[in-house]
């Protein structure tokens, strides 16, 4: 390891300083290839009102919760009850009453600007504020002018009882009459065509939903698809069939069997053929910091898995995995389905016990890992040295944490190969986070955000994909699509959705690694 490493160090370092100060003038496209011969996926950033991701055509997708309102004056959010459909749009609104979501906030001028059209079904008036500026109005119909600053601001100001507001839709005014045939904004997809899977861990609000019974999943229609149990199954899948990518959900750790049963039974006559569909129990119920591990100790404990806590808790995690995988095999062709186990890189007991718990490897497909390299950068003890470096400097030993990284995975291989089982990656990439009591130094977080932006990270995550290859790795789902940089990580292959690829050095690396290993 250390030989192979050290020749792709060797071009790493002797170009990161220079490579730090000199922009070289690229060509105008690029020949990005599309996914069926890929080996890398991606973790869809998180959908939210402040995301700086731009998914949907229609932006009102996006759109934050109701915050109940006056008409004219009185507070920002009144705190009045809001009377909802089952579609969640206003039934009624008392005299005076209005309600406002958020669209776009956060972003400042980095999402699409110029001509919008806000549509609408039902009898009732809508405003637009902020940042949108309306041109013209007539039924049910808004041109405005969007100059991108601090987000859109719309209101819904009277909606009639028998025939209330409903079906908004905000869209370029280009895209007015083909929003409906091209749900997904035009650039999402083309930028990312390149992933063989998408992991939808973050759509689905898995590290923080509490959702149980079918019944209360999130609809197609539902007017937000960004709120607390995230986005409709149908969307997901619908991402997929445009990019031709196999899908990877998360089933909540409360769902029922019913609730597994029907998911599965959507994905298998929605998802388009030849497409496969990854699936695995919540995430990382190995993690004390997620709700998720914190019931599976309970449930673990409580049904006499083992004497010991923690065993306890990973032997309920493989057990319960197994129970849904046997639904899935009953309602989708078995050969559509990769079934996932999931642990911790640096843990091979951690991988024993979930593994072999009642033989769960038997009923499984792949044993997946979280393969982060550069976790060490933000750490507390480290932060004045880190701090004081050069981000060029932190770059180069970000870098050499590859090794470190990749020898656990070499370790984790070892347990998988025993099992016959291959191992892929359900999160992976640089960690260059500020965290425990340094997530507020901000000189540290400067210099992270500072290093992740060099344009030598290209050649790191092009020799990480490399090692992860070498020591047997298989499908690497990266951590993620788009994400602003900062206090909390510098996560995004992009910043947000105006970026060239020009100037996002962690996709150009990605994608010279996958032309380069094409179909290998």
């Amino acid at each position: 390891m250390r030989h192979t490493f050290s020749f792709l160090m060797a071009g790493l370092l002797s170009v990161a300083s220079a490579a730090a100060q000199v922009r070289v003038t690229p060509p105008r496209t690029i020949d990005q290839p599309g996914n069926s011969g890929s080996k890398v996926g991606l973790n869809v950033a998180d959908f939210t009102y402040y995301s700086s991701e731009v998914v949907f055509t229609d932006i009102f997708r996006g759109c934050s919760e109701w915050i109940p309102q006056l008409v004219t004056g009185g507070p920002w959010n009144t705190g009045a009850t809001i009377a909802q459909r089952v579609d969640g749009y206003p039934s009624s609104l008392a005299a005076g009453q209005a309600v406002a979501s958020l669209i776009n906030v956060g972003m400042g001028s980095r999402y699409p600007g110029g001509e919008y059209v806000a549509m609408w079904d039902g009898d009732g008036d809508v405003e637009l504020r902020w940042d949108a500026t309306e041109i013209s109005r007539t039924a049910n119909r808004i041109l405005a002018r969007v100059g991108p600053n601090q987000g859109i601001l719309l209101r819904i100001i009277r909606t009639n009882p028998t025939n209330p507001v409903r079906n908004l839709r905000l869209v370029p005014k280009l895209y007015e009459f083909a929003h409906r045939i091209l749900p997904f904004h035009p650039s999402f997809i083309e930028r990312w065509r390149i992933a063989r899977v998408l992991r939808f861990m973050d759509w689905q609000k898995t590290n923080s939903t509490y959702l149980s019974a079918w019944a209360d999943r999130v609809q197609p229609d539902y007017y937000t698809q960004q709120g607390r149990d995230g986005a409709a199954v149908e969307h997901m899948v619908d991402l997929c069939n445009y990019l031709g990518a196999d899908p990877w959900f998360c089933m909540p750790h409360l769902a029922t069997d019913d609730f597994v049963r029907q998911f599965a039974r959507l994905v298998a006559g929605r998802l388009r053929a030849g497409l496969k569909c990854y699936v695995e129990y919540s995430n990382e119920c190995w993690n004390g910091s997620f709700v998720q591990a914190g019931y599976c100790r309970e449930m673990g404990v409580r049904l006499n898995l083992s004497t010991d806590a923690y065993e306890a808790q990973l032997r309920y995690y493989s057990q319960r995995s197994v129970e849904v995988f046997r639904i899935w095999e009953q309602e989708m062709t078995r050969a559509r389905i990769v079934r996932v186990l999931a642990g911790q890189n640096v843990n091979t007991w951690g991988a024993t016990r979930i593994l072999d718990w009642q033989n769960a490897f038997q009923n499984t497909d792949a044993w997946a890992l979280n393969a982060y390299f550069g976790h060490d950068l933000g750490d507390p003890a480290n932060q004045v040295r880190v701090q004081n470096m050069d981000p060029v400097a932190i770059l180069a030993e970000c870098a050499q944490d590859i090794p470190r990284a990749m020898a656990f995975t070499a370790q984790q291989q070892v347990v998988a190969q025993q099992r016959n089982l291959p191992i892929i990656a359900f999160e992976a990439g640089q960690h260059m986070a500020a965290w425990g009591s340094a997530s507020g130094n901000y000189r540290l977080t400067d210099k992270l955000v500072a290093a992740n932006r060099l344009p030598g990270m290209r050649q790191v995550y092009d020799a990480f994909l490399t090692e992860w290859r070498r020591v047997g790795g298989g499908m690497c789902c990266l951590f993620n699509t788009t994400a602003k940089f900062g206090q909390y990580g510098s996560w995004g292959l992009f910043e947000d959705s105006l970026q060239s690829m020009w100037d996002a050095p962690k996709f150009l690396g990605v994608v010279d690694n996958v032309v380069r290993n094409w179909g290998r």
